[in-house]
């Protein structure tokens, strides 16, 4: 895959098809490859772009800030001025960031099972609650480190999801945690002026459901669709239906955002 270097850090990342350049941010130890079904799905009508998310290094600033700035210079690396931003559960919050931070590049905002802060303070009801089906639950660390080795499974089974994540290290997911830990955006959201849809699963958690429902409200310009039989992995698991509703958002703000 190819690798770019944004501010001496080497960033991975996936880009295919052409059009309207949509960009996906993973969530919390999560990597763009877990996009891989909207790359597919989606790269025949757009340009997709899915990346990891900067790993943390000791004493290093880590924060929703630096990540923001991360995506800034990726996407103009790639020479992309204006574009669709999705982000996924702690992904949505970059998003949110993003769109506040550079609201002339944000053609559009797509938050998927994401909050405008984190619904539960506790980190290892937290990592429970967003851990992919089938992965262990043994606490933060055990967590985490369960999910290294094991035999390779094959893309279309749950367990895929989780391999995945074994490959973000525990220092990054830590990180990533206390980023999101120190983020709020519920008094900014009405900052937020690009076309916004907000994707939940039938399935969350009661408290992912009242954040997106939160993020509905506070944002002027937004629309909500709960998928179907979905849980907080439903861009992967019910690919096709969060598909949909991008491809149809965006289809409905084409005028305004091309």
């Amino acid at each position: 895959m190819p690798v770019v270097k944004i501010s001496g850090v080497k960033v991975t990342y996936q880009d295919a098809g052409d059009g309207l350049p949509v960009v996906f941010i993973p969530g919390l130890a999560e990597t763009g490859e877990c996009f891989r079904r909207q790359i597919l799905g989606l790269s025949p009508k757009y340009r997709v772009i899915a990346y990891d998310l900067r790993a943390a290094r000791q004493a290093e600033e880590y924060s929703i800030s630096l990540l923001v700035r991360d995506l800034g210079e990726l996407l103009k690396s790639l020479h992309i001025y204006n574009a669709a931003v999705c982000g996924h559960s702690v992904g949505g919050m970059i998003a949110q960031e993003f769109a506040m931070t550079y609201p002339e590049q944000t053609a559009a905002l797509t938050l998927i099972s994401s909050f405008p802060k984190l619904p539960v303070a506790h980190a290892d009801r937290l990592l429970s609650w967003l851990t992919p089906r089938g992965a262990p639950r043994r606490g933060a660390v055990g967590w985490i480190r369960g999910l290294f080795g094991g035999a390779r499974v094959d893309t279309d089974s749950p367990e895929w999801l989780s391999q995945q994540v074994a490959g973000v290290n525990r220092l990054t997911t830590e990180a990533q945690l206390r980023a999101a830990q120190s983020f709020d955006s519920t008094t900014r959201l009405g900052e937020i002026g690009a076309p916004t849809l907000v994707i939940v699963g039938e399935k969350e958690r009661e408290e992912i459901q009242h954040s997106a429902q939160v993020l509905y409200e506070g944002i002027a310009d937004s629309a909500l669709e709960v998928i179907e039989d979905g849980d907080h992995f439903s861009y992967y698991f019910r690919h096709d239906l969060v598909n949909a509703a991008i491809d149809d958002f965006l289809t409905s703000r084409m005028a305004s955002i091309s």
